[in-house]
């Protein structure tokens, strides 16, 4: 009797799927099926690689961060490049849309245009789900931000709505993000700056923030 071993994931043509350290554990088997051709793989015991195989054209690729998060794709693999950010709307630890300096609120009112609503400290821009608060003596300069809309995404690519394994895998954070939470996904160049996400009840990262701190004046 020949053993067939059990395919415990099977993709088709074009798809990723990422997965969370301990998701896909080493030793079980992938299928990738495009063009008429099947290929299977076993996933390596190595902890950080990338393997491919080919058969008939199509390729499976699984690639594993240090972190233990994987990311499986079937198809034809594209050349490697960077995860694209979507300009303007990019926030990291140290404010919006890669503004030099500090984050003012005429700066911001030059990119993303006059505030939908302000108040003491404050402003919104709800057509596109973002929310900032400023500090100091004259509320001048920006001490977090929040965006909710589906265009935002974060300096390492992460967009709003994607699932938090994909977050994981871009970002090579550490551990499992829990459902509810927010969840550091950056560090600033300024005093205890960061960006954080918090992962909705569906699993996907719906709220970035960014929080900008600056160190205690003497």
């Amino acid at each position: 009797m020949i053993a067939v071993a059990l395919v415990s994931l099977v993709l088709h043509g074009g798809q990723v799927r990422y997965f969370l350290p301990g998701e896909l554990r080493s030793g079980e088997t992938v299928q990738c099926v495009a063009s008429g051709h099947a290929v299977h793989a076993t996933v390596p015991a190595r902890a950080v690689a990338t393997d491919t195989w080919t058969k008939g054209g199509p390729s499976l690729q699984i690639d594993r961060h240090a972190n233990g998060a994987v990311k499986v794709f079937c198809g034809t693999p594209a050349p490697a490049s960077p995860p694209k950010s979507t300009l303007p709307y990019v926030i990291g630890p140290n404010g919006l849309a890669l503004i030099r300096g500090a984050n003012t609120l005429s700066k911001l009112e030059q990119v993303y245009g006059k505030p939908s609503g302000t108040r003491p400290c404050r402003a919104m821009w709800k057509q596109i789900g973002l929310e900032v608060t400023f500090a100091g003596r004259s509320c001048a300069v920006l001490a977090a931000a929040s965006v909710t809309g589906r265009r935002w995404t974060s300096l390492s690519g992460v967009h709003i709505g994607d699932p938090v394994a994909k977050m994981v895998w871009l970002t090579q954070t550490r551990g499992s993000p829990t459902l509810g939470h927010m969840w550091v996904i950056g560090r600033g160049s300024q005093y205890r700056s960061k960006l954080v996400a918090r992962v909705g009840s569906k699993g996907t990262v719906d709220r970035f923030t960014a929080l900008l701190q600056r160190p205690p004046s003497r």
